[in-house]
């Protein structure tokens, strides 16, 4: 049994404990363990004295947080509009799935959404990726395309996709 003694903020506290053979003592009386971290008993447990009252709880405005939703427009196949909007930090496949259901596809393969970059260059949305890296600037605005064109048609499943 060690019984050591330690000075804090003016108050002098006394601990008795076992110590394992892999402790060492410290210059203001306490020990280290193995990992070089002070001991349990000689740590200040009093933290809540020092904290502010605006420390210890936060308001409830800042903890829950609302991801935000950036409005989104997608031109489709037809020439008409479909505005939504995707949370900032959405993947590709997000805003694609929702098109295709916005549409009632089932078969969701062949198509995808292009986007022109700042050069006017016309870009797959990559549905793995996150959409904010992809389309840095401007407003969100998408068309949705066919990607692939099955070899024979017929074998479609949906006449809608066809």
């Amino acid at each position: 049994m060690k019984v050591s003694t330690a000075k804090w903020g003016g108050l002098q506290v006394i601990a008795m404990s076992e110590r394992s053979s892999a402790t060492k003592n410290t210059a203001d009386g306490g020990y280290m363990d193995h990992d070089s971290k002070m001991s349990d008993e000689h740590r200040d447990t009093d933290d809540s004295s020092e904290k502010t009252p605006s420390r210890m709880s936060r308001s409830p405005q800042k903890s829950s947080k609302r991801p935000k939703t950036v409005p989104v427009k997608v031109t489709l196949l037809d020439g008409s509009a479909y505005e939504t909007g995707v949370e900032k930090l959405c993947k590709g496949q997000m805003l694609l799935d929702m098109v295709c259901e916005h549409l009632n596809l089932l078969e969701k393969d062949y198509f995808g959404l292009t986007f022109s970059d700042t050069e006017s260059q016309k870009n797959w949305l990559d549905p793995s990726k996150e959409i904010k890296k992809q389309i840095r600037v401007g407003p969100w605005h998408f068309s949705f395309a066919v990607k692939f064109y099955p070899p024979d048609p017929s074998q479609l499943i949906e006449d809608i996709t066809r």
